[in-house]
């Protein structure tokens, strides 16, 4: 009765431990690094966390880490190392297993490209013939070369020269860039609508109930905040180039002048 009681006190006390102060600030601090997308420093962090505190959930993080920075065969390694000390009902275990057999294939299509040789080219074989040799008694005799009349040289044409290129008038430049501020404007409200979103979406993955909800928002939040700083970008230089396409055609006005009898001589005036 002592042992049954024994046991299941320890059952309690590992079940109800805490992870210790250290290793969750370090643990704090690799979810911010992978947040802003410094995966080597998330796995600096992760790594430290479970040294003070092998949790099996840090093999699977540091995995996740290295397989955003294209280190398959890393990612491979600690996927394994999750699986091998995670209870058998471990929340990650479904996850590795399938990011396992994606990455093998990765592998495995990667060393396939490296090996066979691409197509259309020739094999060695091909490449290298034995040259061809011809004794002096198989070469038959060569008749003489007839006279190459040369003939007459055509006449030179020279080409048209090219007439130089109509500028727009001031009015359709005014168009133009009318029609370029309002887009651009546009363009730019869209970007910056992009690049509000991208915090929200932020912080949906920070309160993601699962590694995997969380890894796929965040990527979905950089994504946008990425494209609405382009898009808000070229909507910029859009409007821009428009108000500088309507000064010029402001200051592109036709000058005009005028003259009118007046009392004792002429009137003369105009406009500029």
């Amino acid at each position: 009765m002592r042992n049954v009681s024994f046991v299941v006190l320890l059952a309690a006390s590992t079940a109800i431990a805490k992870v210790p102060p250290e290793a969750k600030r370090h643990e704090e601090a690799a979810k911010a690094d992978y947040n802003l997308g410094s995966f080597q420093a998330a796995i600096d962090e992760w790594s430290t966390a479970y040294r003070l505190y092998p949790d099996p959930v840090y093999l699977f993080d540091v995995a996740q880490a290295h397989r955003r920075l294209g280190h398959a065969s890393d990612a491979i390694f600690f996927y394994h190392r999750y699986l091998d000390t995670a209870p058998p009902d471990g929340e990650w275990r479904k996850a590795s297993q399938e990011k396992i057999a994606e990455l093998e294939e990765l592998l495995k299509q990667q060393q396939t490209s490296r090996t066979s040789p691409p197509p259309g080219t020739a094999s060695s074989a091909e490449l290298v013939s034995p040259p061809t040799t011809t004794t002096p008694a198989e070469k038959a005799p060569t008749a003489p070369t007839p006279p190459i009349e040369k003939a007459p040289a055509a006449p030179t044409v020279s080409p048209p020269t090219p007439s130089p290129p109509i500028a727009p008038a001031p009015s359709s430049r005014r168009t133009i860039g009318v029609a370029m501020l309002i887009g651009g404007a546009a363009v730019a409200a869209v970007g910056a609508a992009m690049l509000i979103a991208a915090p929200f979406v932020y912080v949906q993955a920070d309160n993601a109930n699962n590694l995997v909800d969380y890894d796929s928002l965040h990527t979905t939040g950089r994504d946008l905040r990425i494209a609405g700083a382009v898009i808000a970008a070229v909507g910029a230089v859009a409007a821009a180039t428009g108000i500088a396409l309507m000064v010029v055609s402001r200051r592109e006005r036709t000058a005009h002048v005028w003259i009118a009898p007046a009392a004792g001589g002429f009137a003369i005036g105009g406009g500029f």
